[in-house]
């Protein structure tokens, strides 16, 4: 009868730690998990047409903060300041776990802002991020697939280091 007690409570205890680590884990933002999440959010053609980068966001951090609830997620993040020159990030996770930065597919169509965004890139992996923890979601419809080379800026962005999504509406 008492070894029938003792390997009940140990079941018991076994399966709570089980059932805490497994939602501590599912909670952790890893890169791996924010990306596999980020790839399901959904943004509508409508809201993107009228949206600035700012408003866009927001929408992420929002489904972040949802999704990530214990985690500390904040947006235009300090990275650098020095003799009045400060450089943010969109959205950095648990005090730099890992760095988001975001861009509209409408903003990238001229080779300037392209090659602007690849030289922020490279300033927040030098800063703070490195190579496995900086993020670029490019949000846009399926006709920016067409007018900016998506491809071409991916390859570049995984050449540097970094990581990339593109972000299509719905």
């Amino acid at each position: 009868m008492i070894n029938y007690l003792v390997i009940f409570f140990l079941t018991g205890v076994i399966t709570y730690y089980g059932i805490h680590f497994w939602k501590n884990y599912q909670a952790s933002p890893k890169k791996r998990i924010v990306y596999q999440f980020l790839k399901h959010v959904k943004i509508s053609s409508r809201r993107l047409e009228q949206a600035k980068e700012k408003e866009i966001e927001n929408f992420i951090v929002q489904k972040l903060k949802k999704r990530f609830s214990g985690a500390e997620i904040s947006a235009q993040t300090l990275i650098f300041e020095e003799k009045g020159k400060r450089e943010r990030i969109d959205i950095d996770i648990e005090k730099g776990q890992l760095g988001i930065e975001i861009k509209l597919a409408k903003s990238l169509k001229k080779s300037n802002e392209r090659n602007r965004l690849l030289g922020q890139l490279q300033y927040y992996r030098e800063k703070k991020y490195n190579r496995n923890n900086l993020l670029l979601v490019v949000v846009g419809q399926e006709k920016d697939l067409s007018i900016i080379d998506i491809p071409e800026l991916k390859a570049l962005v995984l050449k540097q280091g970094s990581n990339f999504l593109f972000l299509q509406t719905v």
